[in-house]
């Protein structure tokens, strides 16, 4: 019965719908799997977004990613920010996305430098929700000879205003 009327819901926004143009900004809050490629270890993140448009087609967005367990173990104390563009292609009521953006690492004794290229779809179901689904790699520069590097992955609902 419920997944009846959520499919007869899901169709009603999906297939009513026009062409989508963006709002003023969308925002998110999910729970990101991560996979770091120089070791393997897996972790999984609080993710955060918020994107502000500027144009049609170009945004600017702020990304935090709060580290809660990587391989099984709960984690306290990693944070990371991003901030920078990015570009839109609207095709009815989808949109592919692209950015990059630096950002930083905090953990418990210091600051790290990252950068992080990302790849976004986004499937506008109403005028004020939307679902996604993001892949980003993250990238930390070697300090001491050692340098990180994770994939992380992201999805969900969000909602625009």
């Amino acid at each position: 019965m419920y997944c009846a009327a959520l499919t007869l819901l899901l169709a009603t926004f999906c297939f009513g719908q026009e062409t989508q143009s963006p709002k003023i900004f969308h925002f998110f809050g999910t729970y990101s799997p991560s996979i770091r490629t120089t070791d393997a270890a897996w972790g999984f993140y609080l993710h955060g977004n918020l994107s502000v448009y500027l144009q049609k087609n170009l945004s600017v967005s702020g990304d935090l990613f709060s580290l809660k367990q990587q391989d099984g173990l709960p984690v306290s104390g990693q944070q990371s920010v991003f901030f920078g563009p990015e570009w839109h292609h609207y095709h009815h009521q989808h949109d592919l996305s692209f950015g990059m953006q630096p950002g930083l690492l905090r953990q418990t004794s210091y600051l790290q430098p990252l950068v992080s290229p990302f790849l976004s779809y986004r499937y506008f179901v109403h005028p004020y929700l939307h679902f996604f689904v993001q892949a980003r790699y993250v990238y930390a520069p070697s300090i001491n000879g050692f340098s990180q590097a994770d994939w992380r992955f992201s999805g969900g609902l969000a909602f625009q205003f």
